[in-house]
């Protein structure tokens, strides 16, 4: 896995408009602009066509965290989902750097 630069990636000052970002490319049904905006890409393990579609059964989860939190002040990464059967075992991770939020990768734990 390689890791890319933060200036050809979006970040969000936000979490309700990185779940944004994240719902609008689940609506578009368009994966690929979801994996480019990630630090780190999912290699060919991860599986991330069955993450993909996961994810739209989750909007309802994403909706309530982008509406209902923020991301930290005083930390530099964050979390979406994690190890639950609600959220399907799947992370979505950010983290900051130089005062902007970064999709850093999206994966589910085995």
């Amino acid at each position: 896995m390689d890791s890319k630069p933060n200036n050809k990636r979006p970040y969000f000052d936000t979490l309700r408009n990185a779940v944004g970002f994240i719902l609008k490319c689940l609506d578009k049904n368009d994966a690929e602009t979801l994996i480019k905006a990630c630090e780190i890409e999912p290699n060919e393990t991860d599986d991330f066509p069955e993450i993909f579609k996961d994810l739209k059964d989750l909007r309802t989860l994403l909706e309530n965290e982008g509406l209902k939190k923020d991301f930290p002040q005083d930390e530099t990464t964050f979390k979406i989902g994690g190890h639950s059967d609600l959220s399907r075992h799947i992370h979505i991770d950010f983290h900051k750097e130089d005062g902007k939020w970064y999709l850093y990768s999206i994966w589910r734990c085995k």
